[in-house]
């Protein structure tokens, strides 16, 4: 019964980030990133993982596919040690990103630490209010 509970969570996690991969535009993406979202569509969050390998990932330096990874082990693996992981990735990849250093001190905040929580959302408020006072001028 509980194994069919967590599958379920799984299952909806896993819609979760479908839709707001949808949003952001599928047509776009890599063909990694479409074989890796064709997987989520059909359950097999292991096989998804499995073609977002880290090792994959290191040679393209893609920061969707990076996110892609970060999304499934946050929202459906709850694994939030590999999630900043991944964060930090996407941060060297694009230190700008205001949302990567967000999550990742959601995910930080998931592990108890509040110091290294804070000082992300910080990072990213600063990073959002220099990109508003570079868009009002």
């Amino acid at each position: 019964m509980q194994e069919k509970a967590a599958l379920e969570r799984e299952l909806e996690a896993a819609k979760k980030i479908i839709a707001e991969n949808e949003e952001r535009g599928i047509a776009r993406q890599s063909d990694l990133f479409k074989k890796a979202y064709r997987s989520l569509l059909k359950g097999d969050i292991e096989e998804a993982l499995n073609q977002l390998s880290v090792e994959e990932l290191e040679k393209r330096k893609d920061v969707d596919l990076w996110t892609l990874r970060a999304e499934i082990l946050f929202f459906i693996k709850k694994d939030f040690n590999q999630t900043i992981q991944c964060y930090k990735k996407i941060i060297e990849l694009n230190p700008d990103y205001a949302a990567a250093y967000n999550n990742m001190g959601i995910a930080y905040q998931y592990l108890g630490n509040p110091e290294a929580a804070n000082a992300c959302f910080q990072k990213a408020s600063m990073i959002r209010n220099k990109q508003s006072f570079t868009e009002d001028q």
